[in-house]
């Protein structure tokens, strides 16, 4: 019995100071301006015209497949069926393919490219860099091409 209550006591203790740590966090967080939206706007979006599609080398397989991957697949991904595991992401926002991408490129566009506020900053998941952020501009502002499209098979 005595050991049980002592085992309850580190418990409840390590509990409370994980709650501390997280009320802490959650306060220099919001003290310091980090919010959910926007997080890091980019001081000099292009306008969609200003980019010259023929020289751009980016593709859905050699750009856009990698970064869905690496920065918007862990909440925004058919495999993922509960908010719990989509982070709250909604349901019907989903970036599997290019052509469910395609669907939502304006978004795209504003939201992880523009203001830079997704992924979320409270999330704990790697962001894109500058450069990255408008290398995606740039790739959706020119239709966000693959090399299916220059095939004529996509």
């Amino acid at each position: 019995m005595i050991r049980l209550q002592q085992m309850w006591r580190t418990f409840t203790s390590r509990k409370w100071a994980l709650y501390s740590a997280l009320v802490v966090l959650a306060a220099e967080m919001l003290g310091s301006g980090v919010g959910c939206s926007p997080d890091s706007p980019l001081e000099n979006v292009p306008d969609p015209g200003d980019v010259n599609c023929d020289v751009l080398e980016s593709t859905y397989e050699n750009f856009g497949a990698r970064f869905f991957q690496d920065y918007c697949l862990r909440c925004h991904s058919l495999t993922l069926e509960s908010d719990w595991d989509r982070t709250d992401a909604p349901q019907e926002i989903d970036f599997n393919t290019l052509g469910m991408a395609r669907e939502f490129s304006d978004r795209i566009r504003l939201r992880a490219g523009a203001l830079g506020d997704m992924p979320p900053r409270l999330l704990i998941v790697p962001r894109p860099d500058e450069e990255q952020r408008l290398q995606l501009i740039e790739w959706i502002d020119c239709g966000m091409p693959s090399e299916a499209d220059s095939e004529g098979t996509g």
